[in-house]
């Protein structure tokens, strides 16, 4: 049946040619489309990440510089004086001489050893010692740390520390207390 002159399948063919040509055209704007917002995106981040380096360049180029991060102390007595003495001035100073007391930090050692960090060197085992030690001679902890170049409260922490060591590790090993009658 002829419609104006045209057969149906003729006019059929010819709308789903145009469907198939309308269907590429919205396909092909997609995919544009697509493309076009990829390349915004991508220049969004490029923009932005150029943004925050500029902005981090400058906050970090105008920050104050932190000059000083713990006030600095003296370690002369430990490093030069005490290095520097003979048998007789360990004797009088720590009444003990220099071989039992290497021997005590070695037995120490692993209870009392801390490492180093980013921040600060961690205070040496026969360092520690010596400050209990000194301690342990009617000094204040405020002349322990200005003696040693260390903070008050790092002296209390140390004392406590060796301390606590010497009563778990050692009394046992050396001191044997009787435990029953028979044995007093």
């Amino acid at each position: 049946m002829a419609v104006n002159g045209f057969d149906r399948s003729v006019l059929s063919s010819l709308w789903q040619s145009r469907l198939k040509e309308s269907r590429k055209i919205t396909q092909n704007q997609e995919r544009i489309a697509q493309r076009r917002l990829r390349r915004y995106l991508r220049r969004r981040r490029l923009v932005s990440s150029l943004f925050f380096l500029f902005l981090t360049r400058y906050i970090f180029t105008h920050l104050p510089v932190r000059r000083v991060w713990t006030k600095p102390r003296s370690k002369l007595f430990w490093e030069e004086t005490c290095q520097g003495w003979n048998e007789r001035d360990w004797v009088e100073n720590f009444r003990k001489s220099k071989e039992p007391f290497n021997c005590l930090c070695v037995e120490l050692s692993p209870h009392v050893l801390k490492r180093d960090t980013n921040f600060r060197k961690a205070i040496t085992v026969h360092h520690r010692v010596v400050i209990t030690y000194w301690l342990a001679d009617t000094a204040h902890y405020r002349t322990i740390a200005n003696l040693f170049g260390v903070w008050k409260s790092t002296v209390c922490g140390i004392v406590k520390q060796v301390c606590e060591v010497i009563v778990k590790i050692l009394l046992p090993r050396y001191i044997n207390v009787p435990q029953s009658q028979q044995e007093v």
